[in-house]
């Protein structure tokens, strides 16, 4: 039921964001994301996707925090952000976030079209 979903959403939620704050390092801190926005989403709480992720993403692009030393959750980050910006009406920001994925994709010599 829709009740049972949205509560199993909170669930996850809660236990991402404990996983967050008590993250360590980077690593811990992308992981913990991807994690709690992926909850985010499925309880369609588009705004608060955007809260968590967008400074973290903009923190690691200005160098104001040290990007994660695993990164293999960062184009996923970036894909979080933008389908909760799409949801938000904000196309133009989707579209650079969907970019950047792209982007780190080819970076790490995975080609995005094969999945």
């Amino acid at each position: 039921s829709a009740l049972e979903q949205h509560e199993e959403a909170s669930v996850a939620h809660n236990n991402a964001l404990r996983l967050f704050k008590l993250s360590e390092d980077q690593d811990g801190v992308l992981f913990a994301a991807v994690n709690c926005g992926s909850s985010l989403l499925v309880d369609r709480r588009y705004a608060a996707v955007s809260k968590l992720l967008q400074p973290l993403l903009a923190a690691w692009e200005n160098e104001d925090s040290p990007l994660p030393e695993d990164q293999a959750e960062l184009p996923l980050c970036y894909a979080l952000a933008a389908q909760a910006a799409f949801k938000e009406s904000n196309t133009e920001l989707a579209r650079q976030l969907v970019r950047t994925a792209i982007t780190l994709c080819h970076a790490d010599g995975a080609d995005p079209t094969e999945h």
